[in-house]
């Protein structure tokens, strides 16, 4: 359950996700057929809810206009147990069989093979200011500089075009008037 930047009350139940809008308005998100055990609410900052249940991450919002819940993201995870963002376009999950971290192109998971003492994550932090990750799993507590592991990450490069090769031979590099 949270509140989210209007004063709406979201709750995550067995029935889906519901939003209290006024003192009788109630709503449900009507296209989940079966919907899990919610771990955790978040309320962002873009009129957006933020929920985490056991197969992963589902971003809500309430569209006053036609008095309906929409899905607008969903990362799908198994044995989700924790979330921790740290900045709109990288997620961290724990989960039973390790560390994910998701952004908007790649899905990496960190496992006891990895360094983390064990890969049943309990509990997930970051700390903004120091770029510290906080790992809490069933063997003990990871401590770990996010920098240096997101340099460290086996991902594979993003391609960045530079110039296109026009069929007449001309050069153009992007970005300039043609």
């Amino acid at each position: 359950v949270c509140f989210d930047n209007y004063n709406r009350l979201w709750c995550g139940s067995t029935k889906g996700m519901c939003i209290k809008t006024s003192a009788i308005e109630f709503f449900f998100h009507e296209k989940i057929e079966q919907y899990e055990e919610t771990i955790k609410l978040i309320p962002l900052n873009n009129n957006k809810v933020l929920s985490v249940t056991a197969t992963g991450v589902k971003t809500f919002s309430y569209d006053s206009s036609l008095s309906s819940i929409k899905v607008h993201s969903y990362i799908n995870a198994p044995n989700v147990t924790s979330y921790a963002s740290i900045n709109e376009n990288e997620k961290l999950l724990g989960t039973n069989n390790g560390l994910m971290i998701v952004d908007n192109y790649h899905q990496t998971l960190l496992t006891v093979n990895d360094g983390l003492l064990s890969s049943n994550v309990n509990d997930v932090l970051y700390n903004l200011q120091d770029s510290t990750l906080y790992v809490g799993t069933t063997e003990g507590f990871s401590i770990i500089n996010y920098e240096l592991l997101r340099k460290h990450l086996k991902t594979v490069p993003m391609l960045q075009i530079l110039s296109i090769l026009v069929a007449n031979s001309a050069q153009f590099n992007l970005g300039d008037n043609i």
